[in-house]
């Protein structure tokens, strides 16, 4: 039966699977900063979402900026200044998210993905998970999934 990791443990298997630099005192972090063109790569809700669908995919069309110096520490802004907190690990593989409100909606965002190359490029895929709400009640959320790709384009 697989156990669970104490929380205490996570940034020491961070740092072994990163790497600590030791003469800076800080973790290392893979080669991810720079700006991303991001391209959607698809976009499920239901039917009774479809209404709701702009409240996401507008603000992620464009460009990604990618900064931080720790891997715990990552900032994902988007290019209308949706901005997330998140991290990446050893593996390439990240993740951010929270709480931003679009327009009217209020909006729980969850993202994870991993990063690659091709062609010599850093390239990104990932999923989003978006709850929608545009009105003061929750019985009627919506919960929108984009994919993205994504090809470094500035370091």
């Amino acid at each position: 039966m697989p156990r669970s990791v104490p929380r205490s443990l996570f940034p020491l298997l961070l740092a072994s699977a990163c790497g600590d630099t030791a003469d800076s005192g800080s973790f290392a972090l893979p080669d991810i900063t720079g700006g991303y063109q991001i391209f959607l790569d698809g976009v499920s809700s239901s039917n009774l979402c479809e209404e709701e669908n702009h409240y996401v995919t507008d603000w992620l069309r464009g460009t990604l900026q990618i900064t931080g110096e720790r891997p715990d520490d990552v900032t994902f802004t988007f290019s209308d200044g949706m901005s997330f907190h998140g991290g990446v690990d050893g593996s390439w593989s990240y993740w951010f998210g929270g709480d931003a409100t679009w327009d009217i909606a209020w909006l729980d965002v969850s993202h994870h993905g991993t990063f690659g190359s091709e062609g010599g490029s850093r390239t990104l895929g990932g999923t989003f998970e978006v709850t929608v709400d545009d009105d003061e009640f929750t019985t009627n959320n919506c919960i929108i999934e984009v994919g993205i790709t994504g090809t470094r384009i500035s370091d």
